[in-house]
């Protein structure tokens, strides 16, 4: 990757939040992305998530989240999020790529669980570069 440092320039300076309502893969996953990030925001399922949000409707530069969670799931959070803000970058964690490619149209990025870190850098520098 060519821009490297500048990604994780940028990526320095991002609120970021980030839903899993995995206890196990939420820790492992928040101890990589505490290597790119230093604000993160996180939340354990749709519905808090959503809540954190509209907290701070035009701080977060990124949200990161699982689909699959309790009280409410990831599609529903991610359309409550738009209809309050269509420019907010969301990346998607999915274990099935094409399957949730049918269904959520309007994110930046769908991302294998566990994530991959130069993918995610990959798709930083796609999501973030001027």
């Amino acid at each position: 990757m060519n821009n490297l440092d500048a990604v994780l320039s940028v990526s320095k300076k991002m609120k970021v939040l980030y839903v899993e309502d995995n206890e196990v893969a939420r820790e492992s996953t928040l101890g990589l992305l505490s290597n790119i990030f230093t604000d993160i925001v996180v939340a354990v399922d749709g519905q808090e998530g959503l809540n954190e949000f509209l907290k701070d409707t035009t701080g977060y530069n990124l949200i990161i989240s699982d689909i699959n969670m309790p009280n409410m799931n990831g599609r529903e959070m991610i359309q409550r999020v738009r209809e309050i803000d269509e420019n907010v970058i969301i990346f998607v964690l999915t274990a099935d790529i094409e399957a949730e490619r049918k269904v959520i149209k309007n994110v930046n990025a769908y991302l294998h669980k566990p994530i991959d870190f130069m993918k995610l850098l990959m798709e930083l520098e796609k999501n973030f570069s001027s």
